[in-house]
């Protein structure tokens, strides 16, 4: 089975940095990413997995499991946590 990408967009992937208190770039420089969803059809799995434009650097690449917290804080910062 393989995985297909569902859905992609251009963003801004952000950090939480527990220590200092705030939102940082993830891959530690800002620039837009391309991110997609991919859906793996053999075990129904999701995951997340973006790039940034310039180079190419993954600066996210994790599952999204069943029970995730989503929410929309305003019409263009969204976040999720376990």
């Amino acid at each position: 089975m393989s995985e297909q990408s569902i859905c992609q967009a251009r963003a801004a992937v952000m950090v939480y940095d527990d220590t200092n208190k705030k939102w940082v770039p993830a891959g530690g420089s800002t620039g837009f990413s391309r991110v997609h969803i991919y859906h793996h059809t053999g075990n129904n799995a999701f995951r997340v997995v973006g790039r940034k434009i310039q180079d190419h650097q993954v600066v996210i690449n994790c599952a999204i499991p069943k029970g995730l917290k989503y929410n929309q804080a305003t019409p263009t910062f969204h976040q999720w946590r376990d």
